[in-house]
């Protein structure tokens, strides 16, 4: 899967759907001029809400965890961004932010899981996804377009 590093900044959105059934998806894939390091882990400053790291993770849990790594000086490490996934069960597909921290204790990369039938979700490229079959009525992904965002 692609790796995206700091200071190449470029993030898209691909829309997906199936033209059997109603099923769309929009998927986002990259990193913006804003996702710097110090930016990410800025999560002192009620300024940078919108875009550090507490932005794009959604559940409470990870948040307190992400915080706490970083006041104890946890550090990012240099592949990160929005990743496209796939359920291997059921074969939604989402993507989600996925980063590195690091302290002298501590390696944590978050997992994870369908929010359709809670498996692991694999990390997975565009031309993979678009290779897939729906998943609601197993036929033939289409592409419809994609949208850069700098």
């Amino acid at each position: 899967y692609n790796t995206i590093t700091e200071g190449s900044s470029m993030s898209k959105t691909i829309k997906i759907k199936c033209n059997s059934c109603k099923y769309k998806v929009s998927l986002k894939e990259g990193i913006t001029s804003l996702d710097t390091k110090d930016m990410l882990l800025n999560v002192d400053n009620e300024l940078a809400n919108a875009y550090n790291l507490l932005s794009k993770i959604k559940t409470k849990a990870l948040k307190t965890k992400v915080v706490h790594m970083i006041h104890d000086g946890a550090t990012l490490a240099d592949t990160y961004g929005y990743q496209i996934m796939r359920c291997p069960e059921c074969g939604e597909l989402t993507s989600h932010f996925v980063f590195t921290l690091q302290t002298k204790e501590e390696t944590f990369s978050p997992t994870y899981y369908c929010k359709t039938c809670k498996h692991k979700l694999n990390k997975i490229s565009y031309t993979t996804a678009l290779k897939g079959k729906c998943p609601k009525c197993h036929q033939k992904l289409v592409y419809v377009d994609t949208t850069y965002d700098d």
